[in-house]
């Protein structure tokens, strides 16, 4: 019996996420699809769009079997831990055989060839560069590209330039470093980018797009991009005045910020100097979250 797992977000689940689940199914010819999910956090420490409960009903509606909570900590950690975690939980539950994930690439063979170069390329030399990358302020998917780019000289970088094909190479990373018998496969990414705000004619927009045009108040425009199954209930929530955002938690993280001192901030997971002396000195100058850059 094949089991397939998909680690996400699905903040909020739109028509892409379900064709990723149908996709995925066939692919791997499994019997069912588990879900390690977000909670009410997701990356870069957000409150999710919609909360948990709402997006776990919305995921089981549109073909998933079982939704497992991605903790906090890794869920709102930078990819390379969220991804090890994601596939740590499906490597403990002792029965997922797959794990199927989007990508801009679309093909696993290459996805693997660049996989296998970074592992052959974890040299002092890489790994004294991509620390002093990653030192500089630089998120580690745009570190670790930069550092492939100027050890390799080769064009094998810039597939490391698209959000979900990076995502992917940290799974497969995850898998390769937890030493997992579980088989990666891909599906190709369709309709809007990763992080377009405009919404998809075809249905398949970004959930970036939806995000951003809901809170133009464009209920009716986005729920084509919403599967049938969770329509309904979508509609209804955000005609409820849901407006949850980003900056719906910016005066206590700003206070928090504020009484924080340089050796405070390193004290938080993943936080380096230099993106300590960032927020210290941005602490004084911003008001929300979002002009936080």
């Amino acid at each position: 019996m094949n089991v397939v797992g998909i680690i996400s977000e699905f903040n909020p689940l739109h028509n892409g996420h379900q064709y990723l689940m149908k996709q995925a199914k066939e692919l791997t010819e499994a019997q069912y699809v588990i879900l390690v999910m977000s909670g009410n956090y997701v990356q870069r420490g957000l409150p999710a769009f919609l909360e948990k409960d709402f997006r776990v009903k919305a995921a089981l509606n549109a073909g998933a079997d079982m939704v497992i909570e991605l903790p906090i900590p890794f869920a709102t950690a930078s990819a390379e831990y969220f991804a090890a975690a994601g596939v740590s939980i499906l490597h403990q539950l002792g029965f997922v055989t797959h794990l199927a994930f989007g990508s801009e690439e679309g093909h696993i063979r290459e996805l693997l060839k660049v996989s296998r170069l970074l592992e052959s390329e974890e040299t002092e030399e890489y790994k004294s560069l991509l620390k002093e990358l990653l030192a500089s302020g630089m998120v580690y998917a745009k570190a670790r590209e930069e550092a492939l780019k100027i050890i390799t000289n080769t064009d094998l970088h810039s597939i490391l330039s698209k959000p979900n094909n990076a995502l992917g190479l940290s799974y497969l990373k995850a898998i390769h470093d937890q030493q997992s018998g579980i088989t990666p496969v891909t599906v190709k990414r369709i309709g809007k980018d990763y992080d377009d705000t405009t919404l998809s004619r075809t249905g398949f927009s970004s959930a970036s797009g939806i995000r951003a045009q809901i809170a133009k108040g464009k209920i009716d425009a986005v729920l084509y991009s919403i599967p049938e199954s969770t329509r309904e209930d979508f509609r209804q929530l955000m005609d409820g005045h849901y407006d949850l955002d980003e900056d719906a938690f910016s005066l206590p993280l700003l206070t928090k910020l504020q009484e924080a001192d340089k050796e405070t901030l390193l004290s938080y997971f993943d936080v380096t100097p230099a993106l300590a002396d960032k927020l210290i000195k941005q602490r004084h100058e911003q008001y929300l979250y979002s002009n936080l850059a």
